[in-house]
């Protein structure tokens, strides 16, 4: 019966069905009978509407976190941080490898015999690792070093200071005229 208020089952009692307000209640101790009372669906508490409001913001935050971790992983990929281990000097030497083999290869005006590419390990075992014995002098990049290459032949080197003020491009414009 759906237009009851209230209703209970006991075994000893059988069905008990209250219809309008609840005034004729009685107690029955020790029998542990459940009451089941009939209640607008407005006052059921709801926890469905509660997870909804609280799921959807964090399910949407954590999409939104992933979608700028995945970007900024592949923006990583695409640009490697330098090694650790590598020193500035070895960074600038291969900076100065790339420009003169892109110089190279777009003008040809270039010649391996006439410009050769050394290794910086080279440069600084040749030079006693730049020591102040070796310093020929100073010039608008940087101080310039006398060095023995291990087949004997004397070599300049010229390094670039971060105090000189000029650039990678100037050094290898200079190199280049070289």
């Amino acid at each position: 019966n759906c237009s009851c208020t209230a209703y209970a089952y006991d075994l000893g009692i059988g069905c008990m069905i209250w219809s309008g307000s609840l005034v004729d209640m009685q107690s029955f101790l020790g029998s542990g009978t459940d009451l089941n009372i009939r209640v607008a669906h407005s006052e059921l508490k709801t926890h469905s509407k509660r997870a909804i409001m609280i799921t959807a913001p964090v399910l949407g935050s954590a999409f939104i976190a992933a979608v700028c971790i995945l970007l900024a992983c592949r923006k990583f990929k695409k640009c490697p941080a330098p090694e650790k281990d590598t020193s500035a000097e070895e960074i600038l030497f291969q900076r100065m490898e790339a420009l003169a083999s892109a110089n190279e290869s777009a003008s040809n005006q270039i010649n391996r015999k006439e410009l050769p590419l050394f290794e910086f390990r080279l440069l600084a075992t040749s030079t006693d690792n730049f020591s102040l014995g070796n310093k020929l002098g100073e010039g608008g990049f940087g101080p310039v070093y006398k060095g023995k290459l291990p087949e004997g032949q004397k070599i300049a080197v010229k390094r670039l200071s971060r105090a000189s003020g000029q650039g990678l491009e100037e050094l290898m414009n200079e190199v280049v005229v070289i």
